[in-house]
Order: structure tokens, then sequence, then C-alpha cells
């Protein structure tokens, strides 16, 4: 199962938060994933998305800080041998957008994060998915 989008990057590219956010994961996870970041986005009404960036050569945030949209969390990898490159063969970015379903423990319903990016915050109750409460 392959939640996300992968994005083919150079090694060592600065990555930076898609919006506002607290950052809720900052570590290498020893999974497929690696080195990963996952920020939870307040889209106002109650409503949130969590973005995660995965196979990270370098994690420049930390858990529990507020990153602005734009600020550097990070700095992509995924070349097979790197730290934190998890399961990748190659250097690029995994990006994913979930939705926590409510009194869920764990993140689930994922959504297309081309869909999520090239849509408009007061639209995304129609990307397919949906957004919940938190």
């Amino acid at each position: 199962n392959h939640n996300g989008i992968d994005i083919g990057i150079a090694t060592g590219a600065p990555l930076l938060s898609t919006l506002d956010g607290v950052v809720v994961l900052a570590s290498n996870t020893n999974t497929h994933g690696g080195a990963t970041v996952v920020i939870r986005h307040d889209l106002g009404g109650g409503k949130f998305v969590w973005a995660g960036y995965c196979h990270l050569r370098a994690i420049l945030t930390e858990k529990g800080k507020t990153v602005k949209k734009g600020e550097c969390i990070g700095l992509s990898g995924g070349k097979a041998g790197d730290w934190g490159a998890g399961r990748s063969t190659g250097a690029h970015l995994h990006f994913q957008i979930a939705l926590k379903r409510p009194g869920a423990a764990t993140l689930s319903d994922y959504i297309d994060p081309l869909a999520f990016l090239s849509t408009k915050i007061s639209d995304l109750s129609q990307v397919k998915g949906g957004l919940r409460n938190a």
C-alpha cells in the first residue's frame, strides 16, 4: 500500500512545510519511510490534516514545534544507504496527506496530495475523502 506521492528531488534539498502547523513526529522511524516528519495542520473550524514527509536525509525540526508555511523542516534524502532512507532505493521525497477518523488513535483516510495542493483551503471538503474533525 503506497499512500502518497514520490517526488524526485536531489539529495540535500530543503523541504518546506506546506502550511502552518505543529510537528507531531520528527524521527527516524526505522520503517519503510525512514526519517520522517509529520505536521498537523489546523484548517480552522475544527478541521485538520496531517502532512507526512518521508526519506529525509536530515530532520531540522522537533516534535511539538510550531512551524510556519514555507519553513524548512528537513533535507531530502532517500538515496539507498543514506541515514533515514528507509527502504528507498533512490533520492526522492515521499509526501502524503492523511486524515484521522474521529476518536481514532492513528491516521487513516489518506487523500491525494496533488488534489490537496491544488485546492483552496475553503474547498477542501470537496477533495475525495474530505476532511475530518480532530
